[in-house]
This record gives structure tokens, C-alpha cells and sequence, in this order.
């Protein structure tokens, strides 16, 4: 690679330069910070959705319990 190619480069084709690029491992990496926030958004979904189910359904398991 020339010097300013490597100036240029993103960090995760520098490490992958002289390897093998087609196993997975290289697509794993460039696509984590999507699927991350994909999944966080999942799960922060779920959660303010228990919560409000929670929230909503309480008062008819307190009537119950008297």
C-alpha cells in the first residue's frame, strides 16, 4: 500500500489488507456498530414496553390482592 493510501485507509482495511476477507470475520466487523444499535433498539423497546404494560395492568393486580 502506498503512503498515502494508508492515510486515507479506514482502519479495519488496513488490518484486513494481506488477509482473507471472504471467511466473515471482515464483515462482522464493518457492519457491528449497525447491528449494535439494531439490537439496542430492540431491547430498549422491549423494556419501555414491559414498562408500560407493567405500569398499566398494576392497578388491576392491586384490586385483585383486596
Amino acid at each position: 500500500m502506498e503512503p498515502l493510501d494508508i492515510l486515507r485507509a479506514e482502519p479495519l482495511d488496513l488490518l484486513f489488507e494481506y488477509r482473507n476477507k471472504s471467511y466473515g470475520a471482515y464483515t462482522l466487523r464493518k457492519y457491528y456498530p449497525r447491528r449494535l444499535l439494531f439490537s439496542l433498539g430492540i431491547v430498549l423497546s422491549l423494556v419501555v414496553g414491559a414498562s408500560f404494560l407493567y405500569l398499566f395492568f398494576q392497578p388491576e393486580l392491586i384490586k385483585k390482592k383486596v
